[in-house]
């Protein structure tokens, strides 16, 4: 995300036109989306997971395993499904 924001400042003036190809593109707009969500709603869900901890709940290996792959799958369906919603203007 971070070489992303780089690369579009970079253009400059084409900042706009590179802004207005991943809106109207099909293709690039839910990966765009995915790219930003992803990192953010793992950490969300990752910061409940250690909540969780700190009132000494799920330290036994099984749930520990059972909740890193609950929060992967979590972060991965909540993103897909941010993907695709549109918010009106």
């Amino acid at each position: 995300m971070a070489a992303g924001s780089i690369a579009l400042m970079a253009t400059g003036a084409e900042a706009e036109t590179a802004f207005m190809m991943v809106q109207e593109s099909m293709v690039l707009k839910p990966v765009v989306k995915f790219a930003v969500a992803f990192p953010l709603i793992f950490h969300l869900l990752g910061g409940a997971r250690h909540l969780a901890w700190d009132n000494l709940w799920g330290h036994d290996k099984e749930t520990v395993t059972a909740s890193a792959w609950g929060l992967l799958y979590g972060s991965v369906g909540l993103s897909l499904l941010l993907c695709f919603v549109e918010v009106e203007e």
